[in-house]
């Protein structure tokens, strides 16, 4: 149906009036393709673009995806399953997940451990207590803001095809092992000078990269689609970001609701003395 449709649109677009055309058969086949100008049709540029993805569309492997999107009922749209989308999309959704559901649920278990005095649960109960946890996670969350503003600014300056998929999961998924560490009692350096390092930098790392490559993602979108579809596409892809942030979330509350992130005795728990086990 879309290789019909721009097959269509292309032709009408292109297509002149037999009395402006050369006698001449290259020659009027070359001017064909040239749009009239003042008659509202579209430019050169979108002519190419939509031969672009009429020869993408035309391709067996893209054909299958767009086969396959359209045979779920007509609950995805046509391109959601095309290849560039796919990924885009994923990468995008993983940028969103991490830095900004995962990465702030585990930010105060690390903070706590980082400021703790030996790294135990104890100790982090303790830092919580006393403040220092606190004083550390709000440096950290103040230095990773100015840090997605300062990436966001430089993507402005950043050329669409400068993005890389690589390198931008590798920025937010060392970040989150490095704090997933920290939460279970890592300690760089065997200091706490070195885990609320290790902290800093690793959040830092991780919205900056957030600022830079999230609005990237979002202009390459659309790349392979003709200037009608594009803004369809980058709406698409804000869409998966906020479903897979949604489900990410019920996951990360049950982590912590289950016990598996944090485990901090309660004040009171670890009583001693001879009326530790008597009751009130």
């Amino acid at each position: 149906a879309a290789y019909a449709l721009l097959r269509r649109r292309r032709n009408r677009h292109s297509s002149r009036p037999a009395a402006e055309c050369s006698a001449s058969r290259g020659e009027g086949g070359r001017r064909a393709r040239q749009p009239v100008a003042g008659d509202g049709m579209a430019s050169m540029r979108h002519v190419q673009q939509s031969d672009l993805i009429l020869r993408r569309a035309s391709g067996s492997r893209c054909a299958r995806w767009c086969r396959r999107a359209r045979g779920c009922g007509g609950f995805l749209p046509w391109f959601a399953l095309h290849p560039h989308v796919v990924r885009v999309a994923a990468v995008n959704a993983i940028l969103q997940l991490v830095c900004w559901i995962f990465l702030r649920s585990l930010m105060p278990y690390a903070a706590a451990r980082a400021a703790s005095e030996d790294g135990t649960a104890a100790s982090a109960q303790q830092a919580h207590e006393d403040g220092h946890a606190g004083e550390l996670q709000a440096l950290t969350v103040e230095v990773s803001l100015l840090a997605v503003f300062a990436g966001a600014t430089l993507s402005a300056y950043v050329p669409d095809r400068a993005v890389r998929l690589a390198p931008a999961l590798a920025c937010e998924l060392l970040p989150l092992v490095a704090i997933s560490a920290l939460c279970a009692g890592w300690r760089p350096l065997g200091s706490s000078t070195g885990a609320r390092a290790a902290l800093l930098v690793s959040a830092t790392v991780a919205r900056f990269a957030d600022g830079l490559f999230s609005p990237l993602l979002y202009r390459i979108a659309g790349d392979p689609f003709p200037e009608s579809e594009r803004q369809a596409v980058t709406q698409w892809t804000g869409v998966v970001a906020i479903v897979v942030s949604t489900l990410g979330t019920w996951v990360t509350l049950g982590l912590v609701a289950g016990g598996v992130v944090g485990g901090w005795p309660e004040s009171g728990e670890e009583g001693s003395g001879e009326g530790s086990g008597e009751p009130d």
